[in-house]
């Protein structure tokens, strides 16, 4: 039934919940009523009041624990669900906590997924991952960089050297250099420059020989972690940073690059780089501070094209903020797509916002469909670039615009997304993640803002998968060579993925800058897809979109193989087979591992 019907269900029973307060089973019946309607508050008293009736029910708390994740109160949901967990609805519970990004308080039903909290006895199946013979065997030389008069930089040097003693690989020499010191590069010989207090694992010089014998790259580099205290002081690998295929956006910038990698010598300046998905080393902390580069004053216009229909007091916050916050809003254009809005108060600040300067109303009387309105809008509008932004929308960065423009103004960059967050504070799209078991998934999903995520990511200017199109900008030359949004075929959901993909097709780099967040209202204007027809719609257009990208629909450069892809997404670890390390490794290596086949 559709959440309407279930209203109608819930009206029914309201009566019946007022003569019997005390039944358990009538206020677990109203709150499922409630709940499907979505009246998730009305619900979560139903749920409590069943909890208090029956205080060792599992059902009660796992109900409660559904409907306050409906409601978006992700700690009570947590608290509820780990209670049902405790009662004895394990695996239903453990379910619930997982596909909210909540393994860590999760029972543990599934053995091959490691819960975030559990990388240190993750980290030692790792090393066991022997690596393939590399044929022919490359001459690797190990520099450490330290300095040999200081005694404890001595005794971490001592470190280094106990673990390259203990490599698998035959094939190497070490020496110790000044920290900051230069080596001379010499051909048909691979480099690797670690730090004194690093402590290489067994396979490390393994991995990096195989993936020098059988790729074309000029840098091969691999994940790492360091050793932290755990809640008993005792000295644990944690810390990981996994990395993702090569991304000269992200490594660029300080802070943010691999820092255990070797490099033969080449006479060339387009090196390639090869990842190899494996914690390979354990290293020092790293004193280098993560920093945004600067950006210049913006010298194009942006114009902005915002789809509404009567959303009087969302459009007007969303315009005020833009402008407000915007380095130069005299160069900012606005594009306003009006769906057909009838209410008093909407027609009257349409009006108001026409009679702006550099403000234009563009009517579309039509059944919604996003991406012919954003296609209207930008016929209409006059920038050098687009940006494409939901009403339901707020921006909280000063000078946007100029951080923007920057990326746009590259020519190796296609499109650019940003970090939204939630009203409460919460993540609500840092990128998406392909290839997860439920379809394309935003990164970050109800997590802490303040949280920079794996590696920094989500504070990161990075390369990514695809980006939402509740803020997604590009060039206006682009937008046009591309043949803006597919409005035939996919007119609500994963258009501005396949925009994505197809840019990334041209060789174009889709960006996610976490340096400009803009609060989400996350469908306020149009409602989740809850009902039948909505969700109908969205299977379609996802079976649309993968028929038309195949495997580009599902592989992901910036996702590491060492993540879970069942449930959310950077909420687990697994251990991959060889013959996955192997195929990412060969796939990183090539000229523009981002670039995707042209659509089918």
């Amino acid at each position: 039934m559709e959440p309407r019907h279930w209203s109608a269900v819930a009206e029914c029973l309201l009566d019946i919940g007022a003569a019997h307060t005390s039944r358990y089973w009538v206020a677990i019946a109203l709150g499922t009523a409630l709940r499907l309607s979505e009246r998730y508050e009305e619900s979560i008293d139903c749920f409590a009041q069943a909890s208090r009736l029956r205080p060792t029910s599992p059902q009660a708390y796992l109900a409660l624990g559904r409907a306050c994740r409906g409601a978006g109160r992700r700690a009570d949901a947590i608290t509820a669900l780990k209670k049902a967990s405790s009662l004895g609805a394990t695996r239903a519970a453990g379910a619930q906590l997982c596909r909210y990004g909540a393994r860590d308080a999760a029972p543990n039903t599934r053995p091959h997924i490691h819960a975030l909290a559990d990388y240190p006895a993750f980290a030692r199946l790792l090393t066991d991952l022997e690596a393939p013979e590399a044929l022919p065997a490359p001459a690797l030389r190990v520099h450490i960089a330290g300095l040999p008069d200081c005694p404890e930089a001595t005794g971490a040097t001592e470190v280094t050297l106990r673990s390259l003693r203990m490599q698998r690989y035959a094939h190497w020499t070490a020496s110790v250099t000044d920290r900051g010191g230069h080596c001379a590069v010499e051909p048909r010989t691979w480099d690797l420059m670690i730090e004194a207090g690093t402590e290489l694992h067994p396979q490390a010089l393994g991995w990096i020989a195989w993936a020098a014998s059988t790729t074309e790259a000029d840098v091969i580099y691999s994940d790492h972690d360091q050793f932290v205290l755990d809640t008993n002081g005792v000295r644990v690998r944690g810390a990981p940073t996994l990395y993702s295929m090569a991304d000269r956006i992200w490594f660029s910038q300080p802070g943010y690059g691999p820092r255990l990698k070797a490099q033969r010598f080449t006479a060339g300046t387009d090196q390639r780089l090869a990842h190899i998905p494996l914690v390979l080393g354990t290293l020092p902390p790293n004193p280098e501070k993560r920093l945004q580069p600067e950006t210049t004053p913006n010298q194009q216009r942006i114009s902005v094209i915002i789809p509404t229909r009567d959303n009087p007091a969302l459009l007007e916050r969303c315009v005020e903020t833009l402008l407000a916050t915007a380095a130069r809003p005299d160069r900012v254009e606005l594009v306003i797509v009006d769906n057909g809005s009838v209410r008093p108060e909407t027609v009257a600040l349409l009006s108001q916002l026409a009679a702006r300067p550099r403000t234009r109303v563009v009517p579309f009387v039509a059944p919604f469909n996003w991406s012919r309105a954003n296609n209207l809008g930008a016929a209409a509008a006059e920038g050098d670039h687009f940006l494409f932004l939901n009403d339901d929308t707020e921006m909280l960065t000063p000078a946007w615009d100029n951080i923007l423009a920057d990326l746009l103004n590259d020519p190796l960059n296609g499109v650019v997304g940003v970090r939204m967050i939630y009203p409460d504070g919460t993540i609500q799209h840092a990128g998406f993640v392909f290839g997860m078991g439920d379809g394309p998934q935003h990164e970050g999903r109800w997590i802490s803002s303040v949280c920079d995520g794996p590696a920094g990511r989500w504070a990161a200017t990075r390369q990514a998968a695809a980006v939402t199109g509740a803020f997604i900008a590009t060039r206006r030359d682009l937008f046009e060579e591309i043949g803006g949004f597919d409005d035939a075929r996919l007119a609500i959901d994963f258009a501005d993925l396949d925009m994505c993909l197809r840019v990334r097709a041209m060789g174009k780099a889709v960006i996610y800058t976490g340096a400009i967040t803009a609060l989400h209202h996350e469908s306020v204007s149009r409602g989740f897809n809850r009902s039948r027809a909505k969700r109908r719609r969205v299977r379609r257009e996802l079976d649309i979109f993968l028929a038309r990208w195949g495997d580009a629909a599902i592989a992901d450069p910036g996702y590491n193989p060492l993540w879970t892809r069942e449930d959310c997404s950077f909420d687990g670890y697994v251990v991959p087979k060889i013959a996955d390390i192997c195929r990412h490794i060969r796939l990183s290596a090539e000229a523009n591992p981002w670039q995707v086949p042209p659509p089918r």
